[in-house]
């Protein structure tokens, strides 16, 4: 599971770019490994993951499904955080659909 702001900016204060503004697009947040799916059965796990250090209003929230030996990504889902109540992974084997809570 991942959060990554739509975009940042940082001030550099240091060096021959002092004084400049670099811009970031997409920037990852947080990345958290929820656990390993079993396809004979349901998967379900809480997750909780800090929003400290980012605008919730520019917040993406994904869900990346992923093989364990070899690392193909077999499903990805994205939604906004703004947009909460859930948001679906599909996969090749069906999808799962992953309801998002806050809480302060």
């Amino acid at each position: 599971m991942a959060l990554a702001d739509d975009s940042d900016q940082l001030m550099l204060r240091d060096g021959e770019n002092a004084g400049k503004t670099l811009k970031h697009e997409a920037v990852l947040r947080s990345l958290t490994q929820v656990g390993t799916v079993n396809f004979s059965g349901p998967f379900s796990r809480d997750v909780r993951m800090s929003t400290a250090s980012a605008n919730p209003q520019n917040l993406r929230v994904v869900a990346i499904v992923q093989e364990l030996a070899a690392g193909r990504v077999l499903g990805v889902g994205l939604t906004r955080f703004s947009n909460r109540p859930s948001f679906f992974v599909g996969t090749g084997r069906g999808g799962f659909l992953c309801p998002l809570r806050h809480s302060s």
